[in-house]
């Protein structure tokens, strides 16, 4: 096996490295758009600086891992959405060390550092660095396999009634097209974030370029 080194990006990769970079989310077994280039041109974190580290083995990527830093916080990933795969056929642990020692090195300054990963993908390396491990609350997903019908027979009571409600008065979805189209959906989102147990909101604007 060939010695596994860390990258760290800060911005959108140069074009021989974002191709090597897209060749390994062709081998990753559950790639996502966070583990992608494209992190770096989401709006959601505007004046979060982001960044990306890449495990490569020579010129191959063997692994990724994106966070951001918030103040003297470095988050990679949430609960539900984990920032941070392996291949599986590389040389896992050389690829989780460089991605340990890379992370280390990115967030040299922060006061606290969060990981997420995923059940399936422990992280020793971490671990050896220093890192404390908790296993949390799984996520509920859907298996939109199912089809549309076996999965809203699946739905609690009250969400099918509300859902029918929905539909008999005329509540429909449809894409954003215009300017007019995001005032109203704006004017939605404000009146649900003053709904019980809301904390934050968004500025029309920033809602606006999501």
């Amino acid at each position: 096996m060939q010695a596994v080194s860390f990258k760290i990006l800060r911005e959108f990769p140069s074009p021989e490295l974002e191709k090597a970079w897209r060749d390994y989310l062709a081998r990753a077994e559950f790639p996502s758009h966070y583990e992608a280039p494209e992190y770096f041109l989401e709006p959601l974190w505007p004046g979060k600086p982001r960044f990306a580290v890449l495990a490569l083995e020579r010129d191959r990527v063997t692994g990724v891992l994106t966070g951001l830093h918030a103040g003297k916080h470095v988050m990679c990933g949430l609960p539900a959405r984990p920032q941070i795969s392996v291949d599986p056929a590389a040389d896992t642990a050389a690829t989780r060390e460089a991605l340990a020692q890379g992370l280390l090195v990115e967030a040299s300054s922060a006061e606290l550092v969060s990981v997420y990963t995923w059940s399936y993908l422990k992280l020793p390396a971490f671990s050896e660095h220093g890192f404390q491990c908790r296993e949390l609350q799984g996520n509920v997903v859907l298996d939109l396999t199912l089809g549309a019908d076996a999965l809203f027979k699946q739905f609690a009571k009250d969400r099918r009634r509300n859902i029918r409600f929905a539909e008999k008065n005329g509540v429909e979805i449809s894409e954003v097209t215009t300017a007019q189209d995001i005032a109203d959906s704006y004017a939605v989102y404000s009146v649900w974030r003053e709904t019980e147990r809301k904390n934050d909101s968004q500025s029309q604007s920033e809602f606006r370029d999501l």
